[in-house]
C-alpha cells in the first residue's frame, strides 16, 4: 500500500484519538465525560486534526480540541514520530 497524504493524516488522526483516549482512562474520568483538549504539535498533526476534527470530536467526548502552541502542563506523546503536548480537562458545564 503506498501512503498518500490522506492516509498518513488519517493515521495521524487516529493515533491522536488514541492518545487521547489513553490519557482519558489514566486520568479516570467516567466514560461520558465530556472533555476540552488543547494540543501542540507540528503543523503535520495540526493539519490532521483540523481535518478530522468531527470524527475526533465524537470519538473522544471532546467539547473542543484547539490547538496551543503556547500549551504548558500535560504530557508530550509520541504520534507516529511527530511529537504532541496533551492537556485534557474536564469541559466546563458538563454536569460530571
Amino acid at each position: 500500500t503506498t501512503l498518500t497524504p490522506e492516509l498518513v493524516e488519517e493515521g495521524l488522526a487516529r493515533e491522536f484519538v488514541s492518545r487521547v483516549q489513553n490519557l482519558r482512562k489514566a486520568a479516570d474520568f467516567d466514560v461520558t465525560q465530556r472533555i476540552a483538549i488543547r494540543f501542540a504539535s507540528d503543523a503535520d498533526v495540526t493539519a490532521a486534526v483540523e481535518k478530522h476534527a468531527e470524527t475526533i470530536a465524537a470519538e473522544t467526548l471532546a467539547l473542543s480540541c484547539v490547538a496551543d502552541p503556547g500549551v504548558d502542563g500535560g504530557e508530550t506523546l509520541d504520534l507516529n514520530g511527530h511529537p504532541c503536548r496533551f492537556v485534557i480537562e474536564k469541559a466546563l458545564g458538563s454536569g460530571r
